[in-house]
């Protein structure tokens, strides 16, 4: 598929690519100088997969900079998602230039800080091993994924062996240094892995931060126990002869049994927030992206114990949305309703707040015009604080 628009001696092209991904580029007498990469994504919140559009690879070729030539494609790239399937669209960005095209920071970034002793490993539970990954382990470790991350906000669906991360993964059995260790538990099962995800741009640059920590792109283990051990192998990796390392750093949330057992070792977690920049999230149809997140928001309707049906309408730039909460949880209504509670919430908040990457309240306090104290309740429900994360190896 391709699609043309026509400005003088300029035009913008919207390619879809064989991977699935599209390129819009800005074409200058014939030549393409400024280009952007949307990449299309599922994500999961809690209960919810939501359609998600990244957009990565946003460059102009240095002699043509400082002529609008990026804005003119992030422009029509954003026109294109909206008219797409997507809810939200993400990125990794520099300050002060995505706002400009509705993008917020998401939340913070998270990373355990784990210390170690050398002299002092724990050891792993009577019983227990790790080896090197191996292809034949690669189904294990899919399956330990999306258990691990079903839950939570921000991880991909990485789906089928084809996909980035996994190819990825696999070509580490090709030599290098991007290796992956394996916890086997004392049947012999994969219970957790540690893969290090160098050459990598975001884990260079924790890399490069923190050069006396070994910076482990992804652990995931299935439970406590395992828990505990993965966290003994990535201190093994990090004790490794000939490497002069005083921790062990993860990108990682302050949840699950990683976490916690993290905790118990004394570990230490960092929230590292952006004014402007890093993860940035703006949402392209509030309908879609309630419609998307309807199992999710169901579960915290119900678990919040709400006594009586309330039809919340929800006012954006990018269009208007109205949710009937009830005992049985929410729907996105389909006709037009006189609202109990009617909210004002820009997209980009709406974004923000779907992902739980700040304390709702405090957000609808600063907003423009902050809704009344029942719709400020509702809103507590259906968007409570959590963690958004998508591990390194996703990151576009």
């Amino acid at each position: 598929m391709s699609e043309t628009q026509t400005s003088g001696h300029t035009r913008i092209n919207i390619t879809r690519l064989e991977n699935g991904n599209t390129e819009v580029s800005l074409e200058l007498d014939g030549q393409a100088v400024s280009r952007a990469i949307i990449i299309p994504m599922t994500i999961h919140v809690g209960a919810a997969l939501v359609r998600m559009d990244g957009i990565g690879g946003v460059e102009t070729d240095e002699k043509h900079r400082n002529r609008g030539y990026s804005r003119r494609v992030l422009e029509a790239a954003v026109r294109h998602m909206r008219e797409g399937d997507a809810t939200i669209s993400t990125l990794y960005g520099i300050p002060n230039f995505y706002p400009k095209f509705g993008y917020a920071t998401a939340g913070p970034e998270h990373v355990l800080m784990l210390p170690f002793d050398r002299d002092a490993l724990v050891p792993l539970p009577d019983g227990w091993s790790y080896r090197r990954f191996c292809a034949e382990d690669l189904s294990d470790l899919q399956g330990l994924y999306e258990r691990a991350t079903r839950n939570m906000v921000g991880p991909l669906v990485r789906g089928s062996a084809e996909q980035r991360s996994w190819s990825r993964l696999l070509k580490t059995l090709e030599g290098g240094e991007d290796v992956c260790e394996v916890v086997l538990d004392r049947d012999g099962r994969i219970v957790a892995y540690a893969w290090l995800v160098q050459r990598h741009w975001w884990m260079e640059r924790m890399s490069e931060s923190s050069p006396k920590a070994l910076s482990i792109g992804e652990v995931v283990a299935e439970g406590a126990e395992a828990a505990e051990a993965a966290l003994s192998v990535c201190c093994r990796m990090a004790a490794e002869p000939h490497a002069d390392r005083d921790a062990v750093h993860i990108p990682l949330p302050p949840e699950g049994p990683l976490a916690l057992a993290a905790m118990l070792r004394g570990g230490r977690f960092v929230q590292a927030y952006n004014r402007c920049g890093g993860f940035m999230v703006r949402t392209l149809s509030p309908r879609r992206l309630m419609q998307a997140l309807g199992p999710e928001l169901a579960l915290r309707a119900r678990r919040s114990g709400l006594d009586a049906r309330t039809v919340l309408r929800i006012r954006t730039g990018e269009g208007d949305v109205s949710l009937a909460l009830s005992p049985q949880g929410v729907t996105v209504l389909d006709r037009d309703v006189a609202p109990d509670l009617d909210v004002e919430i820009p997209q980009a908040e709406l974004a923000r707040l779907s992902l739980g990457g700040y304390p709702p309240r405090d957000l609808l306090a600063r907003m423009p015009n902050p809704p009344e104290e029942r719709a400020a309740r509702a809103i507590e429900v259906l968007f409570p604080r959590r963690y958004p994360h998508i591990y390194p190896a996703d990151r576009f």
